[in-house]
């Protein structure tokens, strides 16, 4: 999937992968510090998707892409293969991708 998007012109500073023993230490630490507007919010939750993600020893594909029609390009590849899940975050709102 990477190779699709670096193919479709995303540069790899923009399509990064990560693995699982990358996100557990990161997704647990901000679990523990979260503060009470994550908690009232989606993001603990989101956090939790990717600690069990994590978990079970996927793979993270970060891309950036700040325009609605960026998000649309890339989720145009993402339909195409198997996912857990695919998540937007804005600078006060987290959406999830379909």
């Amino acid at each position: 999937m990477q190779g699709d998007l670096l193919s479709g012109g995303y540069d790899e500073d923009d399509c990064k992968l990560l693995a699982a023993s990358q996100v557990l230490p990161a997704a647990t630490d901000q679990l523990e510090d979260s503060g009470c507007l994550a908690r009232l919010g989606m993001a603990d939750e989101m956090v939790q998707k990717h600690l069990n993600a994590a978990n079970k020893g996927h793979t993270f594909l970060l891309i950036y892409a700040p325009s609605d029609p960026e998000a649309g390009r890339v989720m145009n590849v993402l339909r195409r293969v198997s996912r857990e899940f695919a998540h937007r975050y804005h600078r006060f709102a987290i959406d999830v991708m379909e």
